[in-house]
């Protein structure tokens, strides 16, 4: 077997494991979000309507602040009105809330007295930055930087300042 030969088996092989890997991830990506079944429209039978249950919510100020799932045992981070953080397992009575009946990857169902209702994990709301106003102060005049003079060309140089103590200073 030739080189060549080796090679394009290879990608042979290399095609038909991600051709069958596609396969498998088709199948379970279908039966994990399938769309539920549609009704059937029957010639002259009208199904009588029913009342929809009215959604039950959370009570205000509850957020689920994050998801713990594990092999073992799963538990949520629910942030209570006051700004408290508590980890409650499955089964876990929350004050204010109910009992948490079950702990998904980004969710959580808790049994309240009015019935069952869900927390999604939900970000803290964080306040809008605002700039720090500090005093400014603006430079006095006395107090701007000198800028360095350009003479003209052939003019004499200005007299400088001697410091006190020089030997060539006149008396005053």
């Amino acid at each position: 077997m030739t080189a060549a030969q080796r090679i394009s088996l290879g990608l042979l092989l290399l095609a038909l494991l991600l051709l069958g890997g596609l396969s498998v991830w088709l199948r379970w990506a279908a039966t994990r979000w399938s769309p539920a079944a549609a009704p059937t429209a029957t010639a002259g039978v009208v199904a009588p309507s029913t009342p929809t249950a009215t959604p039950v919510h959370a009570p205000p100020g509850y957020r689920l602040a994050g998801v713990a799932t594990g092999n073992a045992e799963s538990f949520v981070a629910i942030e209570a009105p006051d700004g408290s953080h508590t980890l409650y397992p499955l089964d876990a009575a929350v004050p204010g809330l109910g009992t948490v009946v079950r702990i998904d990857d980004d969710r959580v169902v808790v049994r309240g007295p009015a019935g069952e209702f869900e927390l999604a994990v939900a970000p803290a709301p964080t306040p809008t930055p605002t700039r720090v106003r500090t005093a400014t102060r603006r430079p006095s005049p006395t107090r701007r930087a000198l800028r360095p003079t350009r003479r003209p060309a052939g003019a004499a140089p200005a007299r400088e300042s001697l410091p006190s103590n020089a030997p060539d200073r006149p008396a005053s």
